[in-house]
């Protein structure tokens, strides 16, 4: 239920809120799902404003949507809400009421919703209508016809509220038999079971035999049940002289307490332990304290009836009510300890109540019985929590239900003396001292809602309460006794003194021209029609002033003056324009009826030809369907192989790309290196920067957060303030625009009025024309509506089954088409996976690249040692430098050129770290690239084993033969048996000479220099796996590329080609297109 009231009571703020008459279904819905208690605590914290906002808005909803009336039947639920509309809208209770007792079918609905109007005292300024009289005798009648409890507690509610007086109008003979029907009830044996029933009954029995006063007697020491007071025949039966009968009265009241705690709708519950309650204060308080110890089953069902007080499921509201009637009948000196601190803890919950109709009356029975016992602790909250709301108010139902607390305990502190101790004791606390004093200094006027003129008005009210009490015990206090400060008295009375009058009229309410309302006895003549006539009262007082000898005489003749008037009036003016009325409004109906059905005829024979042109056009719509579902099948089937086609070409894009990327990472590591030991450094220095200028931004965005909720909320403020203001606006606007409209369309219907009678016999004949017209059209659209519907049905059947053979082909081909999908798809991803795997090859080959660039490093140490030997060697043979051996190509460009990684001095280690490091390379399956780990090991052992032949063969001084004596180096003759095989590729599917690696043109086999040596099979197969893998995976051609020149390698090495003999007897030649290894 806390759900249901949160979400009404936000479309409630919606709708009252909104600049526009907002719809009212989704409220509506919301009102049939939550209870009377839901329904009030949505609205009585709301301002008037708020609530006549609501009020006016409902109200002009009304004639134009039938669920309107549920929605106001359930907010008059609300007293705020019931009482607004009847001040705003003071002839709707006669409407409604005329409307009950005329139409049967909306009698019910009608009927109730005046039951709840009328179940309360109407606001002073609202007189009753003389329609309520019939509606109370007609609601008499059905109670009297059907003596069940929903009948007797309607009756009940009307007399309890606003109908009281109209007992007295019920003819005589009536009154008799429903105190006859009464006292039958009463006599009944179902009586003591329809407890309910039964306490209906004898609250009709006590508002019947009082009907004069508001309230019935309020002090528990008066007794009305005297016998001679008791003038119907129910009345004795209920509280007759005799004690049995009123035992049996307090018996049977007793019981129906019990039983109306049971129940689940508290509003229900709480004005029957109120009947009740009224019920007991009519019996002799004697004989009331006498009865819980006259027998046995008294005193069973007192000591029931305090078990069931104490039940956890029961309301404060119902249960102060049920604890203010079981003190009644125990009497003042005999509450029990724990019904006394129970009345203590419902006293601290009556701020928060929703339904307090008669609190009132509850205080001022309870109080003087329970004060007197009431502890010192109980009478400091309740100052303290008063001092506090008047200090901080949190709503105004919360304020009105203090400032009935505070003017009970005002009233009854002169009357005791004990109860003054406890107040003089708890206001002289230190701590109460000091809000007291807050309280002094405070000034009326803390705005707590969304009206600042209610909420002012209400906290002043509070102010003024709660000063009344101060000084009220202050003056009531015992010379002997506890006072309060001198200085803290005239404080208060300076304070009261300040306090002035302030109206709860919202300023900004919009002044609404209430209607001249008819009084319960002029509303039997006619209305006034406009004629100059004395009123007849001011004329009775004058007569009666002037007139003191011949008083009677006078008044005599002025009221058969006045009757003749009103029989003038009645026979003269208001009879013929009552006929004239009539008759325009019955020819009014008449012409919107055959306005009304012209426009149907019309519109029915558009609809027809807007059928008819929307089946055309859903014919035409199919075909085209149709070809569109081919052209889409046929781009399906080409987006397929083309989906398949891009599949091959992304899938060899990427083994190209991933290819390239790693050669890329390759060149970028080092200087990757060389970048981050400068980056970590700087980022430690910004990562201080960073933390500092962190904390500096903690301390502004919070600064910034605060700046900006404080933003949102002013600007929140000031967009409701601009609404409010808007809306007021435009009602004021609509309204003038209104006044001036009616005043226009007044004078209209004036003057439509003289020609309607003319046009009245024109409309007649056109009407038998209308007639004639109107049959053939219905012929002819029946003819036409059953040829459309055969054409329609048997389009319709074509189409469906052209639609399922299409539908049927387009799914095959749909299903082959994911299937090629999915397979498509499997090989995507299996792809996918290679590369995934490739990608962790990536760092084990990272560690390589690291190990060999060192290794590089070294070798090329030991090539620019061989350099220095060759030139060396070749001095001494004799051979001059003007035929330089270097191959280095003219024509490179500066740009190609590639800067050589800075040589690092030579240090002694073992090369075998190479092969343990390449071991540690995780395996790749033979369906990445085919590499397996025997192959990478034979490759590293060979071009390592090769760096270790040259340091043990050559030494630090390379040793050669030395040449003959002969001027011609001799040729070496190779048998033709053991010719080597020189591996050879062409110079085009090669690398530039500018781009050759430093490992590939050291081959492993050079140590392998001798005369005769044949290079083995396997160690063939093995270089060129070697080089096959280069190539597919890189290999280190952009790392050696940067740690020496391939060039000045080759021109220093002794076997390299040249214009020269080599070692093996043959020359080469420059032009010579293939290159050879040993």
């Amino acid at each position: 239920m806390a759900d249901i009231g949160a979400q009404l009571s936000i479309e409630l703020t919606r709708i009252i809120e909104s600049p526009y008459p907002a719809a009212l279904c989704h409220l509506a819905d919301l009102l049939a799902r939550a209870d009377v208690l839901t329904i009030r605590a949505c609205i009585y914290n709301r301002p008037p404003c708020a609530v006549s906002r609501l009020v006016t808005l409902v109200c002009d909803e009304l004639p134009l949507a039938a669920y309107t009336l549920s929605v106001l039947s359930a907010l008059c639920q609300s007293p705020e809400f019931r009482d607004t509309l009847l001040l705003e809208k003071p002839g709707l209770l006669n409407a409604l009421l005329t409307k009950a007792n005329s139409s049967p079918q909306h009698a019910d609905h009608c009927a109730k919703l005046c039951v709840l109007l009328l179940s309360r005292p109407l606001p002073k300024a609202i007189p009753l209508p003389a329609s309520a009289q019939p509606f109370f005798l007609r609601t008499f009648e059905n109670a009297n016809q059907n003596p069940d409890e929903k009948n007797f507690k309607t009756v009940y509610s009307l007399l309890n509220g606003a109908c009281r007086n109209l007992l007295t109008q019920v003819p005589a003979l009536t009154r008799q038999q429903f105190d006859g029907q009464l006292h039958n009830v009463l006599c009944s044996q179902s009586a003591g079971q329809a407890f309910l029933l039964l306490l209906w009954c004898f609250g009709i029995v006590l508002l019947a035999e009082h009907p004069a006063q508001n309230r019935l007697p309020q002090n528990a020491e008066s007794t009305l049940g005297q016998p001679k007071q008791w003038s119907t025949k129910s009345g004795r039966k209920v509280f007759g002289s005799v004690e049995k009968l009123q035992h049996k009265t307090m018996y049977l009241t007793s019981l129906s307490v019990i039983w109306a705690l049971k129940s689940n709708v508290e509003e229900e519950a709480t004005e029957a332990i109120r009947v009740a309650f009224r019920t007991l204060q009519c019996i002799d308080r004697a004989t009331l304290q006498a009865w819980p110890r006259s027998s046995k089953q008294a005193q069973d069902i007192f000591s029931k009836l305090l078990s069931k007080i104490f039940h956890v499921d029961i309301t404060p509201a119902v249960q102060i009510e049920a604890i203010a009637f079981y003190a009644t009948i125990a009497g003042e000196g005999n509450l029990p300890t724990s019904i006394v601190a129970q009345y203590e803890r419902c006293l601290g919950e009556i701020p928060s109540l929703v339904n307090t109709d008669c609190l009132e009356e509850t205080l001022t029975i309870s109080l003087p019985l329970f004060a007197p016992q009431m502890r010192e602790t109980t009478v400091q909250a309740l100052v303290a929590g008063v001092l506090d709301t008047c200090a901080s108010p949190q709503n105004a139902h919360q304020i009105s239900n203090y400032i009935t607390l505070v003017e009970q305990v005002t009233l009854f502190l002169p009357l005791d003396a004990s109860f003054q101790a406890s107040m003089l004791s708890a206001v002289t606390l230190e701590e109460l001292q000091a809000k007291v004093w807050n309280f002094v200094r405070a000034n009326a006027g803390l705005e707590f809602g969304g009206c600042q003129a209610n909420a002012t008005s209400l906290h002043r009210q509070l102010m003024s309460a709660t000063l009344a009490m101060l000084l009220t015990l202050a003056l009531a206090s015992q010379p002997s006794g506890p006072r309060l400060p001198l200085a803290l008295s005239t404080a208060l009375i300076a304070k009261q003194k300040q306090l002035q009058y302030i109206s709860n009229q919202c300023s900004h309410l919009v002044a609404v021209a209430e209607p001249a309302t008819i009084s319960f006895f002029e509303q039997k003549n006619t209305p006034y029609t406009g004629q100059h006539l004395q009123d007849w009262k001011d004329r009775l007082k004058v007569e009666l002033e002037s007139q003191s000898h011949y008083q009677r005489n006078s008044i005599v003749r002025s009221v058969a003056h006045i009757c003749q008037d009103l029989e003038t009036r009645c026979n003269t003016v208001e009879e013929p324009l009552r006929r004239e009325r009539a008759r325009s409004q019955a020819f009014e109906q008449q012409v919107a009826k055959l306005g009304t059905r012209v426009a149907t005829l019309e519109g029915e024979v558009t609809d027809y030809r807007l059928h008819l042109e929307g089946l055309e056009d859903e014919k035409l719509s199919t075909s085209d369907e149709k070809d569109r579902l081919e052209l889409e099948l046929s781009k399906l089937k080409s987006g397929h192989q083309d989906a398949v086609r891009r599949a091959d070409d992304v899938l060899r894009n990427t083994r190209e790309d991933f290819n390239a990327r790693e050669m890329e990472l390759q060149s970028t590591i080092i200087t990757y290196e060389e970048n981050t030991r400068a980056q970590e450094k700087e980022t430690q220095a910004q990562n201080n920067i960073l933390h500092k200028l962190t904390e500096d931004l903690d301390l502004v965005r919070g600064e910034h957060d605060a700046l900006s909720k404080q933003h949102d909320i002013l600007q929140h403020r000031l967009d409701d303030t601009e609404q409010k203001l808007n809306g007021e606006y435009d009602i004021n606007h609509g309204q003038s625009q209104q006044i001036a409209a009616l005043k226009v369309r007044n004078n209209d219907l004036e003057l439509q009025l003289q020609g309607t009678e003319e046009e009245l016999e024109t409309t007649s004949s056109q009407l038998s024309d209308l007639q004639v017209s109107h049959q053939e059209l219905i012929r002819s659209s029946e003819e036409a509506h059953r040829t459309l519907e055969m054409k329609y049905n048997n389009s319709m059947q074509e189409a469906e089954a052209d639609a399922k053979a299409i539908n049927g082909r387009l799914e095959t081909r749909l299903c082959e088409a994911m299937e090629r999908t999915r397979q498509a798809e499997e090989a995507h991803d299996k792809t996918r996976g290679d590369l995934e795997v490739l990608q962790t090859l990536i760092p084990p080959l990272e560690n390589k690249i690291q190990e060999l660039n060192d290794f590089c490093s070294e070798q090329e140490e030991e090539l620019e040692e061989l350099r220095t030997m060759r030139r060396t060697f070749l001095q001494g043979l004799g051979f001059a430098t003007q035929h330089p051996l270097a191959i280095r190509s003219a024509t490179r460009a500066s740009d190609d050129a590639i800067e050589p990684t800075p040589r690092v001095r030579r240090e002694h280690r073992r090369r075998k770290s190479a092969v343990h490091t390449l071991q540690d390379v995780p395996r790749v399956t033979g369906s990445t690239q085919g590499i397996s780990s025997t192959t990478m090991e034979s490759i590293a052992n060979a071009s390592f084993a090769s760096s270790d032949s040259y340091s043990s063969q050559n030494g630090s001084t390379p040793k050669r033969r030395k040449p003959g004596p002969s001027s011609k180096l001799p040729v070496i003759q190779t048998p033709r048996t053991q010719k080597p095989v020189f591996p050879t590729r062409s110079v085009s599917k090669k690398l530039s000479p500018s781009k050759r690696t430093a490992l590939r043109q050291l081959s492993p086999n050079r140590r392998h220099t001798t005369v005769g040596f044949a290079v083995p099979e396997t160690e063939e197969e093995d270089a060129y796996c070697t080089r096959s893998v280069r190539k597919r995976r890189g290999s280190l051609q952009g790392i050696e590329e940067a740690d020496f020149d391939m060039d000045d390698f080759l021109a220093g090495t002794p076997l390299t080609p040249g214009n020269f003999t080599t070692g093996t007897g043959r020359i080469l030649d420059d032009t010579d297109v293939t290159t050879t290894e040993l």
